[in-house]
């Protein structure tokens, strides 16, 4: 069974290392990026509920004109 001191002297702890950063890199990244796209799904949102508001959009406007009502002949 290897010491810990033989592990030191043949340099395994420093490809630990790099490993062990570039898992903890991908992973920082990844929040950053999902952090990022909540950020810009929030305003996305924000705009919409802005514009139902203002009743500018074309999901609230009301449809007067059609009659959905099927009659019978």
């Amino acid at each position: 069974m290897a010491n810990w001191t033989d592990v030191l002297e043949e340099g395994h702890l420093k490809k630990l290392v790099t490993v062990g950063g570039i898992i903890a890199i991908a992973i920082g990244t990844s929040y950053v990026i999902k952090s990022y796209l909540d950020i810009l799904r929030i305003k996305m949102v924000k705009e919409e509920l802005k514009a139902m508001k203002t009743k500018n959009s074309p999901i609230m406007s009301n449809k007067n004109e059609e009659n959905w009502i099927l009659e019978d002949e």
